[in-house]
């Protein structure tokens, strides 16, 4: 039965992961001039207009794109899975059409399509982010910890998960990041970490992003790595889950918090000085101000319409988690799924398609 269903669903997998490989909304929204803007915008108070990416269609062809998923034929014989595979196609149609919004300046449809993906933003979460704002900033450490020593304890703790295949490369890139269709994690080596820094990237990186990678690997389709629709909600919540249970101390839920105000914000009509401002109320520095207000403005025109709204989901995620036992914690390892995935998980379990969680972080151990 298990090898049946795999068989089955063989083919429109690869397909979506296939395209999945060429579909990359964000170098698209991501502005390009953003770093002189900064510049004007924090030392001469000068309005921000964010500039993207022409297409280059070696690396983007929307029209290619949208063709290819329309050919994608998905079985209806299992229901858990035609459903997740179904909405895994309407959602890269989504963003591949942020993608061709923004190459036609079309920015206003570059919001309504994010809210397709990431869902609206509701009261009750603007009213917790106010709460975690108002709650003291943890204090700073003294960064004594280089690039190198903290490749190495990166290292140290994928070799503690028994995982053995990733790679750690210090790269001149500002933003330590992780790639896992290339099992690759980068780390910045201008930068010097604090403690807490390193425990709370190893938490939240390695603990949740990488281990749940792993086990996708693992399993017998490449959705459990590509992910299933909405994954990234849950992924959030585990990761500021997983920092908490670390006990570091770090900004992350706080982090979380600003980006539902700089979101709210947007959706209110403000501009970026506007969003700009309400975040310095909050108490964040200037850099920390702009860098959130930078997220939810990217993909805006320049009557300041659009944006690319989705960071409110991070917070989301992490009321949806703090509420799951571990039992159901356990289940979310087994790859890229969501809390919404959690019965089709188990009934694909039963039948032998999905394998338990090989690696777990240490609060589940």
């Amino acid at each position: 039965m298990a090898h049946d269903i795999v068989r089955i669903y063989r083919e429109p997998d690869s397909q979506i992961m296939d395209i999945s490989r060429d579909l990359n909304p964000m170098l698209y929204v991501t502005p390009i001039n953003e770093k002189p803007q900064k510049k004007r915008f924090l030392e001469d108070g000068v309005d921000i207009g964010f500039e993207y990416r022409e297409l280059e269609k070696k690396e983007h062809d929307p029209e290619l794109i949208r063709r290819r998923l329309e050919a994608i034929r998905v079985p209806e014989d299992y229901p858990h899975l035609h459903r997740a595979y179904t909405q895994k196609i309407a959602e890269m149609f989504y963003q591949n059409g942020i993608v061709a919004a923004i190459l036609k300046r079309e920015y206003e449809k570059v919001r309504e399509l994010t809210v397709q993906i990431y869902e609206k933003l509701d009261d009750c979460l603007v009213s917790d982010a106010k709460m975690f704002l108002g709650s003291p900033a943890p204090k700073k450490s003294e960064k004594t910890i280089t690039a190198r020593s903290f490749s190495e304890m990166i290292y140290s703790a994928l070799k503690e998960h028994g995982i053995e295949d990733w790679e750690v490369e210090l790269t001149k890139k500002w933003p330590n990041s992780i790639n896992r269709a290339q099992k690759r994690i980068k780390v910045c080596e201008y930068r010097d970490f604090d403690e807490n820094e390193v425990r709370g990237f190893i938490a939240r990186n390695l603990d949740v992003n990488v281990v749940r990678a792993t086990n996708g690997y693992e399993q017998p389709l490449g959705i459990f790595v590509s992910g299933f629709p909405g994954y990234l909600t849950t992924e959030s919540g585990l990761e500021a889950y997983s920092d908490e249970m670390a006990g570091t101390e770090t900004d992350v839920i706080r982090d979380y918090a600003a980006y539902v105000i700089a979101v709210h914000s947007v959706i209110n009509g403000d501009n970026f000085t506007q969003t700009f401002g309400r975040l310095k109320g909050c108490g964040l520095s200037d850099d920390e101000a702009w860098a959130k207000a930078m997220r939810s403005h990217r993909g805006n025109g320049p009557e300041g319409e659009g944006g690319y709204i989705k960071d409110h989901l991070y917070l989301r995620g992490f009321r949806k988690v703090e509420k799951l036992g571990s039992d159901a914690m356990k289940t979310l390892y087994v790859g890229k799924v969501g809390i919404g995935d959690l019965p089709a998980i188990k009934d694909l379990m039963s039948e032998g398609v999905v394998s338990e969680a090989k690696h777990l972080p240490p609060f589940l151990k």
